[in-house]
């Protein structure tokens, strides 16, 4: 994986930019080491028998809200082109 990182200019001429810098890597790096994890525990459930795929997890409401959202207004767009 690559992380690309853009700080601002007057952050990284800031006296203590290679603390905050270095707190920012390691924290990425713990978030992404349990990512790649859960991500390999996911797979292998996909690979399951058992696996049914839906289109979204019950436990996460934002992107079912967010698809809504989007179809609202494309089809109440459609409405009015029509």
């Amino acid at each position: 994986m690559i992380v690309d990182w853009h700080f601002p200019k007057h952050l990284v001429e800031a006296p203590g930019f290679a603390e905050i810098a270095k707190a920012s890597y390691d924290g990425v790096e713990r978030f992404n080491d349990q990512d790649i994890r859960v991500l390999g525990l996911t797979y292998r459930g996909y690979q399951s028998r058992f696996f049914s795929p839906g289109r979204f997890s019950l436990h996460e409401c934002i992107p079912y809200r967010f698809a809504h959202y989007v179809l609202n207004r494309v089809l109440e767009e459609e409405t009015f082109a029509s």
